[in-house]
């Protein structure tokens, strides 16, 4: 058996195996550079909460514990629905907390099942007057790529649900007047009285890049192997046309 390249094949089968080991290699740098950012969110939590600052970088902030002090405005809370806990489907409860100074910041308080999302039946959860909690910054925002924004789901301002944190609208639905709309807040586990259930946050951070690097790895192996069968022959036979 000979191994005899043709022109036209090669000149296609480079660039993609190219293309393909360059994917690979990037997933690998993507995962070195995923651990880093989770061992930085892994210090960030164990930090001391601080107070939020007056200038907000969300970059910064994204997953710092704040230490929140104000008042809730219950009367103003909103509803994130389609919201799941253990399986069951609900709401979580996002109330506007006005802090000392005047600014309002989006709380999240957890979930909620959907026979409690009247509030009369939950006063004894609603603490009046000013507060002191703990909470963890989160961005707001979509989250998904920008060239795919038709498949964003719509929220329903009028109706009261909110698929994603647009916190820009959700701030003007409920007529805040200094808000706080680069982060929103998700409150610890035992800071306020439940219901809502407050959930602890957790940042959704896959770390999937060592099997995407092995599939693209695997795909430039698999054209390397055609492209070398579609060019063996026997020997002294003609090339195939």
């Amino acid at each position: 058996m000979s191994f005899r390249p043709r022109f036209w094949p090669t000149v296609i089968m480079l660039p993609a195996l190219a293309i393909l080991l360059a994917l690979g290699s990037w997933q690998l740098d993507r995962r070195e550079w995923k651990h880093d950012l989770i061992a930085d969110l892994a210090v960030q939590q164990a930090e001391p909460p601080v107070p939020l600052p007056e200038r907000i970088d969300p970059d910064a902030l994204e997953f710092r514990r704040l230490a929140l002090t104000g008042t809730l405005l219950h009367e103003r809370e909103l509803y994130w629905a389609s919201r799941t806990l253990d399986g069951v489907n609900g709401y979580h409860v996002v109330t506007p907390l006005r802090l000392e100074d005047g600014r309002e910041i989006l709380l999240d308080r957890g979930w909620l099942s959907a026979a409690d999302l009247d509030p009369a039946g939950r006063r004894a959860s609603q603490p009046d007057g000013p507060l002191e909690v703990v909470a963890t910054a989160r961005r707001g925002g979509w989250g998904g790529p920008a060239w795919a924004t038709w498949l964003r789901p719509v929220n329903d301002p009028a109706g009261n649900r909110w698929l994603w944190p647009d916190l820009e609208a959700m701030a003007g639905a409920t007529g805040l007047l200094q808000p706080v709309t680069e982060i929103y807040a998700v409150v610890e586990p035992g800071q306020l009285p439940p219901p809502p259930q407050a959930r602890p946050p957790e940042p959704e951070l896959r770390d999937n890049h060592l099997q995407y690097a092995l599939f693209w790895f695997t795909m430039a192996a698999a054209l390397l192997v055609i492209y070398v069968l579609f060019h063996r022959r026997p020997r002294g036979g003609r090339t195939p046309e």
